[in-house]
C-alpha cells in the first residue's frame, strides 16, 4: 500500500505520525494501531558541502595539536551544524572532533603515512545530515630537534677526507726523511736516475698506505651506519 500526501513547511528532515485508514475505509478502533511514524523531508539536503580548512598536521607534534575547522556550505540560513567522526574513514582513530574542530589523537610520523584518510559526518538542527571523505597530509616537522636524530652524508664524508688527508700528510713526512736519510748516505756518487726510482717507490707505498686506511682495512672505507629504521604506522 502507498499513502500519498502533500506537506509545506520550512526546509527540513521531519517525523510524520500518519492516521492509517484500512478495511474499506474504516478506522481501527483500537488507536494503537492507528498511526505510524515517517520520516518526511520537505526540499533537498540543506547541507551542500562539508569542508575542512586547513587539511594539514607537521609531524611529531603532540595528542591534541589542532588539524583544521569543520565547515559547511548550507542553502538554509539560522541553521546549526554538529560534527562528528563517521564509520568508513580508514583513520578515523587518529583523530577527534571537538565542535567544530579536527584535533590530533596521537603524535605523526610522516615516515610512517604521510597523508591520513577520515570521515567526518555533519548533521544540521534541521535534521538534514550529509558525510564527507577528507585526506590529511602529515608535514615534515620543522627542525631536526623534532625528531632528535640526524644524518649529514656530506659531514661524514668531509670529517672522513679531513681524517684520511692528515694521516696521508704524517706518512709523507716519515717517508720522505728516510728517503732523505738514504740519499745522503748513499752520497754524491749515486745517479739522479736511480735517486728519482727511489723516490717514485716511496711515493708509490705512500699512495697505498694512504688508499688502505692506514692497514687492516683492506682497501676500503669504513661503511657509513645505517640510519634508524621508520616505526610502523598505528592509531
Amino acid at each position: 500500500a502507498s499513502i500519498q500526501y502533500q506537506l509545506s513547511g520550512t526546509r527540513g528532515l521531519y517525523e510524520v505520525e500518519v492516521d492509517v485508514d484500512h478495511q474499506d475505509n474504516h478506522v481501527d478502533p483500537r488507536p494503537v494501531n492507528n498511526f505510524d511514524t515517517v520520516e518526511v523531508a520537505i526540499g533537498a539536503n540543506t547541507i551542500e558541502t562539508v569542508s575542512l580548512s586547513p587539511a594539514s598536521v607537521a609531524e611529531a607534534r603532540p595528542a591534541g595539536t589542532e588539524v583544521g575547522r569543520l565547515g559547511v556550505t548550507s542553502a538554509v540560513e539560522q541553521v546549526t551544524h554538529t560534527y562528528e567522526l563517521a564509520g568508513g574513514g580508514r583513520h578515523n582513530a587518529c583523530f577527534r572532533v571537538e565542535d567544530d574542530k579536527l584535533l590530533t589523537a596521537k603524535p605523526f610520523d610522516r615516515e610512517g603515512a604521510s597523508s591520513l584518510n577520515l570521515r567526518v559526518l555533519a548533521r544540521a538542527s534541521n535534521g538534514f545530515e550529509r558525510e564527507q571523505d577528507f585526506t590529511v597530509e602529515v608535514t615534515a616537522a620543522g627542525s631536526a630537534a623534532a625528531t632528535g636524530w640526524t644524518w649529514s652524508t656530506a659531514a661524514h664524508a668531509g670529517a672522513g677526507m679531513a681524517a684520511l688527508n692528515v694521516r696521508t700528510l704524517a706518512l709523507a713526512a716519515l717517508l720522505l726523511a728516510c728517503a732523505g736519510a738514504s740519499m745522503t748516505g748513499i752520497g754524491k756518487r749515486r745517479s739522479l736516475a736511480r735517486r728519482t726510482r727511489w723516490a717514485a717507490a716511496l711515493l708509490a707505498v705512500l699512495l697505498v698506505a694512504s688508499c688502505g686506511g692506514g692497514g687492516g682495512g683492506g682497501g676500503s672505507s669504513p661503511a657509513e651506519p645505517s640510519p634508524p629504521p621508520a616505526p610502523a604506522f598505528t592509531c
